[in-house]
């Protein structure tokens, strides 16, 4: 049976370097297999310019993509798979869409029906998430490393990433995911200040522990 470890968090805090130097480090172990998020989803761009009209499809765009992802690689047999992002945290931007209005009521109902149908199928199908590392960091800190990166959106859509990083702190996410959790028997490490130098040595170990417990 496949292990699977998510890394998710805002954007900004780093999970494609540290994906980058996990996959340097197992680059020799046939057991680690490293899932990309999406390069391109449909709606994404679209929403960022029309938050209103193609947030809901967006929704339903990452929620669908990500949960097919975790089906096809669960079926790996005696491989430890690393997602970069998971559906559970998709449903953080869920939350933020629908407390900024920008969903309507109907497509709030409709999104969460649908989550919970999936959570009752990777229940039934037995679908464990062993691992959920979540990284953080200030809002100073991360506004910082997305300026080094230069990106053009993210400069623009700063506002908005303040506020998905104080739902990714909060107690209601904490809460969300340890509720959620329970049914498919994860272990949860939060890095709240989150830096590759001092952080690496612990996350690099968790992977090595499930690693063992594999073999």
């Amino acid at each position: 049976m496949s292990k699977n470890i998510a890394i998710i968090g805002p954007v900004g805090v780093g999970k494609t370097t540290l994906i980058n130097k996990l996959k340097k480090e197992f680059s020799n172990n046939k057991f680690f297999y490293f899932i990309p998020e999406e390069e391109k989803y449909v709606f994404l761009e679209k929403q960022y310019s029309d938050r209103e009209k193609w947030s809901y499809l967006a929704q339903i765009d990452f929620l669908v993509t990500r949960t097919k992802t975790l089906f096809k690689f669960n079926k790996n047999s005696q491989t430890i798979n690393i997602y970069d992002r998971l559906f559970l945290d998709d449903y953080l931007y869920f939350k933020f869409n629908q407390e900024n209005n920008f969903l309507t009521s109907d497509e709030a109902e409709n999104y969460s029906f649908l989550f919970e149908k999936f959570l009752k199928i990777f229940i039934s199908e037995k679908i464990k998430i062993d691992l959920i590392i979540i990284l953080n960091n200030t809002n100073e800190e991360l506004k910082s490393r997305r300026k080094k990166r230069n990106r053009f959106i993210e400069d623009e859509l700063n506002e908005e990433f303040i506020l998905i990083q104080d739902l990714y702190r909060s107690n209601w996410f904490k809460e969300f995911l340890e509720q959620n959790s329970k049914f498919f028997q994860s272990k949860i490490i939060w890095f709240n200040n989150y830096d590759i130098e001092k952080d690496y040595y612990e996350i690099k170990n968790n992977l090595y522990s499930h690693y063992h417990s594999l073999k």
